[in-house]
């Protein structure tokens, strides 16, 4: 997705109004937020949707696993950690 001229400088305009001395203007920081946003999605949709043991807790909006999934995830960064 990207955001077109008008979306951006209605978001600058809004930006300008809310963060008066902030002086920020909405690309890059806009659309490198919308990026950040599109990967955790896109990992979020890949875990969930791979057959893997995670699931999706709707109530509190949060990934869930069992705790030998778990471990083993811990056992994978401590891996990557050391």
């Amino acid at each position: 997705m990207r955001l077109s001229h008008q979306d951006i400088s209605y978001l600058e305009k809004i930006l300008a109004i809310k963060l008066p001395t902030a002086q920020m203007r909405a690309n890059p920081h806009i659309e490198s937020r919308v990026k950040l946003l599109k990967r955790q999605y896109n990992a979020l949709f890949e875990i969930l949707n791979i057959g893997s043991e995670f699931s999706w807790n709707e109530e509190e909006k949060y990934l869930t696993a069992s705790k030998d999934v778990l471990m083993i995830g811990l056992g994978v960064i401590q891996l990557l950690l050391d």
